[in-house]
């Protein structure tokens, strides 16, 4: 054999050798069970402030993390599996400043398959709805000055009736008009201010930019214009005290401190008339007051008197 047929069957072994797996045979590595693919699970829960929820998963829990939420959200499990071979994961919801939305990623074992469960919760934060109530309610008004609707709609109601009754004339009650007007102008021109920056405060909240105490604390800043906005009308008020007097309305001397002008849940409005010594509330939303003042009924719009049954003769 001459050495070029020597070189030639050299090469031909060598690529051979280079196409087993291992020089010497075509068996081997290869024959082994592929490790199962990691299978993903995506879950939505939700709830609210100081509740829990409970998911069940399927095989052993071997690791929780927390992607994305808050510190007050706090997971425990089982563990080991029930019979039905799943975990029972818990979620606790505490304190919450805003809204939540937490992302959670568990992972467990079932018969050697790995599971990446992502956990979505959204929860409320339920807390924060009085507040959120009253802002809306302040940014519903027509105008600062509406803060006032009631008092002023039942002094208007009086002056009417005195210049009807010819206590007053004409001019008097445009004097008398003016100067409520005029009254209330210097008053609302600071909570106008207020209710622009409880509003963009508000819309910070929405996006979880501001938490529901710095909320709060803007809109106490506010109630206490309002509640100089209060006293206003308790002022206006006893203006038509002896006309009102006449008419069974009879108030207290010190009106806004014994019925401070606020902003009242069930009547969804700013008001000192929901007031339970005046009357109730009813399951519709309106008031009725009470006998001896009937005529609010009839001054109010969200007033109604109460049902009289009528028995036939």
């Amino acid at each position: 054999m001459n050495g070029y047929q020597t070189k030639t069957r050299t090469l031909l072994a060598a690529i051979a050798c280079l196409s087993l797996t291992a020089c010497g045979g075509g068996g081997g590595g290869g024959g082994g069970t592929p490790e199962p693919e990691t299978r993903n699970n995506v879950v939505t829960l939700t709830s609210a402030e100081g509740m829990t929820v409970n998911q069940s998963l399927e095989g052993s829990v071997t690791e929780v993390k927390q992607v994305r939420g808050s510190n007050q959200v706090t997971v425990t499990f089982d563990d080991t599996p029930n019979d039905s071979g799943n975990s029972d994961v818990t979620f606790s919801i505490g304190q919450l400043e805003n809204d939540e939305a937490s992302r959670f990623e568990i992972t467990t074992v079932s018969n050697g398959q790995t599971i990446r469960n992502i956990i979505n919760l959204n929860a409320t934060n339920t807390s924060a709805t009085p507040t959120l109530a009253e802002i809306r309610g302040l940014q519903a008004l027509s105008g600062p000055e509406a803060v006032l609707a009631d008092d002023l709609r039942l002094a208007n109601v009086a002056l009417e009736l005195e210049y009807l009754a010819n206590l007053i004339d004409a001019d008097q009650q445009q004097a008398m008009r003016d100067t409520i007007n005029n009254t209330l102008s210097e008053l609302t021109t600071d909570l106008t201010g207020d209710i622009a920056q409880i509003t963009d405060a508000l819309r910070g909240y929405e996006r979880g930019e501001v938490t529901e105490t710095s909320l709060r604390n803007l809109l106490n800043d506010t109630n206490t214009r309002v509640l100089g906005l209060g006293h206003a009308g308790e002022a206006i008020l006893d203006s038509f005290s002896s006309t009102l007097s006449r008419l069974d309305v009879d108030f207290p001397d010190n009106l806004n401190d014994t019925f401070p002008l606020i902003f009242d849940d069930n009547l969804n409005r700013y008001t000192r008339f929901g007031n339970d010594a005046f009357g109730q509330t009813n399951e519709d939303g309106t008031f009725t007051f009470d006998g001896n003042l009937d005529f609010l009924n009839a001054v109010f719009t969200f007033a109604r008197p109460a049902t009289v049954a009528v028995t036939a003769q």
